[in-house]
């Protein structure tokens, strides 16, 4: 098995991580690939050029998140899954849930930034703005409004809410707020070292 990755993608940093979390690095090499390049070698198992891209032992290519957390959950013990397992299965669900409804409208908001001035859309940019804050836990809510209030990781849904950095440091503002509300409890574990996100203010 083999994991494509690029180093920029927050979605592929959670694979990344629940890979290192799971114990299955011995198993699942990553690959680094390019996105968007005729002659990106993740297209002869992938042909959608997304990342990331699970590649099983018998040839198949799983694609998206949450199916890749999924596979990896499989080849874990039940009382090691990240995803829907134990008693608070549900509450881990719904918190991974709702991180990847922020990464998924902060990636809209990047794209609207990355937009020349002129083309940018104020609307799309103010609800994306206000989404990612309001998905936001509480008193990461509150450093939004420049206060500072260091807090735990969320253990319900161990790492996968701290990937949100690998995507808020892209957006002015945000990326500053997330990782003072997580980058700690990220970096204090072993899985988080491996897989540093570039951060561009």
């Amino acid at each position: 098995m083999q994991l494509f990755h690029s180093a920029g993608s927050p979605y592929a940093r959670i694979a990344r991580m629940a890979v290192l979390e799971l114990g299955l690095a011995d198993r699942i090499p990553f690959v680094e690939t390019t996105l968007r390049d005729p002659a990106s070698t993740l297209l002869p198992h992938n042909p959608v050029g997304r990342v990331p891209s699970l590649v099983l032992a018998d040839g198949t290519t799983v694609t998206e998140t949450t199916p890749i957390l999924m596979v990896l959950d499989s080849l874990v013990a039940p009382g090691k899954r990240l995803l829907g397992d134990g008693a608070d299965g549900w509450k881990r669900l719904a918190a991974y849930g709702r991180v990847l409804g922020m990464l998924d409208g902060i990636a809209v908001w990047n794209r609207e930034l990355r937009r020349p001035a002129h083309e940018r859309s104020p609307g799309v940019i103010a609800l994306e703005a206000h989404r990612a804050v309001r998905a936001l836990p509480p008193r990461c809510r509150m450093m939004s409004q420049r206060v500072f209030m260091p807090h735990p990781m969320p253990a319900s849904s161990r790492c996968l809410p701290c990937l949100a950095i690998a995507k808020g440091a892209t957006v002015p503002g945000l990326g500053a707020m997330v990782c003072r509300a997580w980058l700690p409890g990220l970096t204090a574990r072993q899985t988080g070292h491996p897989s540093p996100p570039p951060c561009r203010r």
